[in-house]
Order: structure tokens, then sequence, then C-alpha cells
């Protein structure tokens, strides 16, 4: 049957499917593509890029909207000493391509309003990225190009960026020029102010630098400049620096330094400072400084005290490098500033293993490149909470493991390892609910099936760590890696399954056949030398099964299966302890020397305990305490002036001033019998709970400045502040 169809008709079909074509189809990719993004859907791009390709799509609103969608955010991977993380997660490969996009607008002749607003975003987009990845050269050639434009809106946006390029680089006089060029112009923005903010900033006009901040925030933000310099907006936001910093750390010492890779600057780096005792906050306080294009920086003025320097970068920058570490990690400044340098070098190849390399006999060898200046190199294995599930929110370890001959420090590019001596010595320790602890800590590592990567970290003579083959941001599947064949027994699964009651019963069975048994002594010992939950620990059964097990005779490896003893535990295990430690005689670690000194104190043995803590290889704050509690005022200055004691507030110049107070002039002896109880508590293993009650109830009887100045010092340095 033939179908007959009327021209108009005909047309009218024609003309639907034109308007399908070049417009309804495009519009509805490009709306999926708006409506994920706005969810932060990796997915978007995908639309993006579509729409771009598409024949009838907007050529400079597709282009800079697939740009931005491939650029997950500004904000920055910062580093510390005491942590790093953070940022965006945008790869390099997509970094490129956006560069790539924008730039094909610039060769795009916009017509409209609308299509020039996309123009500009593009040009202003591209300066942003020239910041955000450290490319001086990229910076320059686009506020070239914005200065040749014959375009007013891209010769302001350009001359703003000079102006940011200007007093990084220390012309803040030509920085002021560019504000007092636009200040009254119809075209000055939050660019333009926030400039002048930081102008003032940087030159120590604090109240100014608030009062602009201020006035800024009484106007609504056009959120296309949310973007501003290579950063998000809020690292420019002073009024919470000044508010609740500058109070706390303004002064005079400037702490200056430099940041290379491979001994070349890199730009734009933002520089971040903090007490050394606040741990480690992702994100947080606005910048104190950013490297100029020498990748020298200088901040603004600090107190005396004990900082420590992050550095705030984006993380495309760090997947093939290594910061090499300095001696001095924190910065002691006390009148006269201070100075830190950060060193990025290039990571080394690991030859062998593979990536997924499998192993079927019991040992497997790692050889890696030479790496110029090491005096040792250390291999570690990244072992994971969930030893079957890598990356993500569970949480992975660094394990450095020893060589079948039992070095840590290996000499030459090559060595070989036992996994069944590697899984008698190590595992990953957690805890959840009711303490039940965690399978690794009992299977160790090397599960048959689990993958786990391999790093290998190059040190010199000064121990500090100079390169490895691992970046700062690096993703597991692409890394060496290898897998143990084979499959786990019965009770294995029952502890991989955290049954440990019955796999106690499955193991003690076996041990009434075969008393001897390999397998159920190694878990066993483990199960109950760390205490399958909360006062479920049997010391006593563990001591007498790591008799018949020869990696566990001489003790060491069950002294660390009771390094989270409380001193009560202790108390109602001293025998055993004592036993256990005798057994060891001089060969105790730093692990023993801890239990030792925990013992000494339960049974009341003060210098014991000292002497105990004073042969590890770092001191811990319970030997400050000791020292303090002993009226040891003159050995409490040397601990924590030591290099074997961390940089904290309990090491400035504060605590040891008081200190030496207090051993020149005694105070009233009610108050140092009441100083002692409080140091006896913390002795004693008081909890972070009850912290802030003792100091409340110690410093309301005290009077004393020197007691006050070190109770206050503690308060802070334990946090109890922020309970």
């Amino acid at each position: 049957m033939k179908m007959k169809i009327k021209i108009k008709t005909l047309i009218l079909l024609i003309i639907a499917a034109v308007i399908v074509y070049t417009w309804a189809l495009p519009v509805t990719i490009l709306g999926i593509a708006e409506y994920l993004y706005s969810k932060g859907s990796d997915k978007a791009v995908l639309f993006y890029e579509k729409y771009v390709d598409y024949p009838t799509s907007e050529p400079i609103e597709g282009k800079f909207l697939y740009a931005k969608g491939l650029i997950k955010g500004f904000s920055r991977y910062a580093i510390y000493s005491a942590g790093w993380g953070g940022g965006a997660d945008t790869s390099v490969e997509n970094i490129e391509k956006a560069k790539k996009l924008l730039a094909e607008v610039m060769n795009e002749d916009a017509k409209g309003t609308k299509e020039e607003q996309y123009y500009f975003d593009s040009y202003k987009m591209l300066l942003d990225l020239g910041i955000l990845t450290s490319n001086a050269d990229m910076l320059h050639k686009w506020i070239d190009y914005g200065q040749q434009s014959g375009n007013e809106e891209i010769i302001y946006i350009s001359d703003v960026y000079k102006g940011f390029l200007l007093r990084i680089n220390g012309d803040r006089e030509g920085a002021k020029q560019v504000v007092a060029r636009y200040e009254d112009d119809s075209r000055a923005d939050v660019l333009l102010n926030i400039l002048k903010a930081e102008i003032n900033y940087f030159d120590g006009n604090y109240g100014e630098t608030k009062a602009l901040w201020d006035d800024m925030y009484k106007v609504p933000w056009d959120s296309r400049k949310s973007i501003v310099f290579g950063a998000d907006i809020s690292s420019y936001d002073r009024r919470y620096w000044h508010e609740y910093i500058m109070g706390e750390l303004s002064g005079d010492n400037i702490i200056e330094g430099t940041v290379t890779y491979e001994g070349k600057p890199m730009p734009f780096v933002e520089i971040y400072v903090q007490k050394a005792e606040r741990g480690f906050s992702v994100g947080g306080y606005s910048y104190a400084a950013i490297t100029n294009e020498d990748g020298q920086f200088k901040t603004v003025g600090f107190k005396d005290g004990v900082y420590d320097i992050g550095i705030g970068l984006d993380g495309s920058l760090l997947t093939d490098k290594v910061l090499k570490e300095v001696a001095n990690k924190y910065v002691d400044v006390r009148g006269s500033g201070g100075e830190i340098n950060f060193e990025f070098k290039d990571t080394f190849k690991v030859n062998s293993p593979g990536t997924g390399e499998k192993i079927a006999s019991d040992e497997f060898a790692v050889s890696w490149e030479e790496v110029d200046g090491a005096a040792y190199y250390n291999v570690d294995l990244i072992a994971f909470s969930d030893s079957f599930k890598k990356g993500g929110a569970w949480a992975s370890f660094r394990v450095p493991i020893e060589n079948r001959s039992g070095e840590l420090n290996i000499i030459g590019t090559s060595s070989v390892f036992s996994i069944k001596s590697l899984r008698d010595k190590y595992g990953v320790i957690s805890k959840g609910e009711e303490g039940l602890i965690g399978p690794e800590a009992i299977l160790g590592i090397f599960l048959p099936g689990a993958e786990y990567p391999v790093v290998v970290n190059a040190y010199d003579e000064e121990h500090n760590l100079i390169s490895s083959s691992l970046p700062l941001r690096e993703y597991y599947d692409s890394m060496p890696s290898v897998i143990a064949e084979g499959t786990m027994t019965e009770g294995e699964k029952l502890i991989l399954g955290q049954k440990y009651p019955q796999a106690i019963e499955y193991y003690e069975n076996i041990l009434k056949d075969d008393p001897g048994n390999e397998e159920a002594v190694r878990y066993l010992v483990k199960i109950y030398g760390f205490g399958w939950k909360d006062r479920e620990r049997n010391l006593e059964r563990a001591m007498e099964l790591s008799k018949l097990y020869v990696p566990f005779v001489d003790g060491k490896s069950l002294l660390g299966t009771i390094q989270d003893m409380d001193m009560g535990e202790i108390e109602g295990n001293k025998n055993l302890i004592r036993s256990l430690i005798d057994d060891l005689e001089d060969d105790l670690g730093d692990e023993g020397y801890n239990i030792l000194g925990r013992y000494c104190i339960v049974t009341k043995d003060w210098t014991g305990a000292k002497e105990a803590f004073k042969n590890m290889s770092y001191f811990t704050d319970t030997l400050f305490y000791l020292n303090m509690y002993m009226g040891e005022y003159e050995e409490a200055v040397n601990t924590i002036k030591s290099e074997k004691f961390r940089i904290s507030s309990l090491s400035s110049s504060k605590v040891e001033n008081a200190l030496a107070e207090l051993g020149n002039n005694s105070p009233k002896q009610y108050e140092i019998q009441v100083f002692e109880d409080f140091l006896l508590k913390l002795i004693m293993g008081a909890g972070r709970s009850e912290g802030k009650n003792l100091y409340d109830e110690a410093a309301k009887q005290i009077t004393n400045e020197s007691i006050r100045t070190i109770l206050y010092e503690i308060y802070l340095d334990r946090d109890w502040d922020v309970i």
C-alpha cells in the first residue's frame, strides 16, 4: 500500500527535523551537561564535548563551558610538615585540553553580548590557569595578548592581572598605579578591589584590608568572578585572618625562602603559616605569601614562636614530583625572622615488579634506578585497612619492610623479600566498635589475592628523603605492585570475617592434635596479644604460645601487640611484662623501652622510667613531664631542646624561660604540690576528655607565673582548648 503525504505536511516535517537538528538537539545536550555539572558529575564533560563537536553549537560558549567542566577547581593541594592533602583533582591532560580550548576561543570572532561575555571569561580563565599551573611564561603571554587587544574589557582584565604580577614581584608602586588607573572607572569590579586589598595587606595596612573586604561583602558578587588570580576567591578573604589569626600571631618576624623544582623557580606557589602544634588542616588560612617569578617569598610579620610553614599548589603539578626533606622541618623565629626552602625533585623508576605482578613463591625481588646522592634506600608496601579495597575512603598505610636479611636500610639498587617473614612482622592495626581489632592486624600483610603497591625511597647520609618512586599525587592502579598467589585457609577466613571466638576455638582445637602448628600459633599469639576486642587480651597465653614459634621466640614481635596497653592493663599484667622485658635483655628497641618506661611508672620507679624513655630514639612528652615531676627543671629544658623531641609549643622559649625561673626561684610548696599532682595524672595517662578539667583545677590554685605559663602551654599543646 502506498502512503501519500501532502507537500505541505512534508515541508512541515522537514522544518521540524531541521529545528530539532539545528536547535533542539544541541540545546538538550547542553542542558544535560549543565545539569550534570551542577551536580558535580564527571560525566558532564562528555556532554560538553558532544556539544562542542555538534555542527550547529555555539563555539565560544561551548568551548568555554567545556574547558570550565574539565577544571575541577582552583583550590590548592596543601603540604605542611604535619600533613598534606586537599585541593582539586584535575588531571594534567584535562588542564592541557582546557588551555587548548580557551586558546581556540581567542581566535573566534565574538558577536553579541552573550558571546562577548564568554570570550572575556575565556581570556580571564587562561590567565587564572597560568597562575594555577605555576606557568609564568603562559601568564606573560596572555597578559601581552590583552595589552595589544582593541577591546577595552580585555585590556582592563590584562592590566589587573599585570598588577597582580607586579605586586608579587615586589613592585608595589607599579601595582598601585594599576589600581589608581581604574579606581573610578566603570569597569572597576571585585578583581580590582582584591588587588587593592592585597597591596594594603602586604604593606601591613591590616585595618584598611579588613575595611575593603567589609565593603566588598556589602554588594552581591558576580558568580563569574568567583575565581580570582588563579584561586578561589575565599583564599583572598582576609577577614578571618584579620580577626582570628593576626591578633594571635602578628609580629615583626618575616619568614622567607624559595620553592624550586630541580633547581628551577616555581612561581605562584601559596605559602601558609600556622603554629607548629596545630596539626594539619586542609584549606584553612589565607596565604601569608606567594612566590614571585624567581620562586622566592617573604611573608607578613609574625610573633616569636615555632611555626609549620606550608605550601599550596595545584595537584596536577605533583604527579611527577617528590618534596625533598629538610633537617629543620619547622621555623623557630625569635626576633630575627626565619628561613625555609622547599625543593621538589623528580621521581625515579621502579624497574620491578610491574603493576599487579603475581608472586607464586615465598620471595619477590624489587629493583630500581640509582639516585644521585643516595646513601641508602627503603622499600615500603602500601597496605590498606581493607586489604581487598584500594584507595577511595579506605585508609592506606606506608609500611617500611625489611629484606630477607633483616635490613631496612638497603645499599644498592635491588633487594629480595620474604613474604612469610613479612606476614609474621607487619600488619595494619585498626579498631572498630567496642575495640574490635581489624583483621589485618592479625593476618598481617600479603593476604593471598590482595594487591600491595610498592614504593622505594632514597635517603642521604643525614637520613633526609631526597627522592622517591612515589610522587606526591599518584593513583594506586598505575603503581608497581605485588599479589601473593594462593588461597586463604578456613581459619584465615574466620579472622577476615572478624569471627574471633570461632577462630580461637578453631586454632586451639588444631593445637590439641598438633601443638607446634605454625599457622595456629602465629594467629593465636596475635589474637591474644592484641586482644580481639577491648578487655579480651590474654597476655599469659600469648607469651606461652610465642615460645612455640621461632619468629616469636625472642619476644620482640609480641611487644608490638601490647603497645596500646593502658596503665590499668600494665598494672594487671606487670609480672608478665617484667618477664617479657627480662627475656629481651638489652635488645628492647623503642617498643621495648616504651613498655619498660610505662612499667616503671606503674611500679613508681620514676628514675627507671626516665632512663627507659631516654633510651628511645625519640623523646616523648612523658619524659618531659617526668623531668618536671622529679624537680629536674634543667633536665626538662634539655629534653625539650633536644633534636629527639618534637617541635611544638612545649619547646618554645616561653617554656624554657619558665623552667629556668622555677630552677632559680622555688614557688610555694603548696603550688609545687598541685603542679606535681597535675603532672602525675598526665604521666599516668590522663585522657583527652578529662584534660581541660585537670587544667582548670590546677590553674585556679596556682598564682606562680612560671608554673601557669607551663600549664597553659601544655593546655594548648594537647588541644584542650578545642574540646
